[in-house]
């Protein structure tokens, strides 16, 4: 079932969205997360609710809404907690660097870079959100 009209795509993406980051924040996630694999699921790559063709004419959509996130997650941070955690959040961004390095090394001699990206966000997603946890920063 692709979708080809821009408005009722955009809505479907909306409304999912909204919906995927409410169930994010049932598992004490934030709603980034749901609003990421919901994009992943509705995506081209996966169901192609919404197909390649609608993706690519939602090019200026998609900027405004990157940046809607960008200003959600700005939104998020604590200044007060960030000075108090400054050390571990410099380890694990370092280690998350270090890993994503490590990772895409690894990926271009194993599969000569033919891995679709949503599988690497997910994985990238994983690694910093497990480093997340370990260092107690809920």
């Amino acid at each position: 079932m692709a979708i080809h009209e821009q408005i009722i795509g955009v809505s479907i993406l909306l409304l999912a969205g909204y919906v995927g980051g409410k169930i994010a924040r049932l598992f004490k996630l934030p709603a980034v997360a749901g609003y990421i694999i919901t994009g992943i699921v509705l995506g081209p790559l996966a169901t192609n609710i919404i197909p390649m063709s609608l993706n690519e004419s939602l090019g200026g959509i998609k900027v405004l809404g990157l940046a809607l996130i960008a200003l959600i997650i700005g939104g998020e941070l604590h200044f007060g907690k960030l000075k108090r955690l400054g050390k571990s959040i410099t380890v694990i961004t370092l280690a998350q660097v270090g890993g994503a390095f490590r990772s895409s090394i690894s990926n271009h001699k194993v599969y000569s870079w033919h891995v679709p990206s949503y599988i690497l966000t997910i994985g990238s997603y994983g690694f910093g959100y497990s480093s997340r946890i370990s260092s107690g920063c809920n």
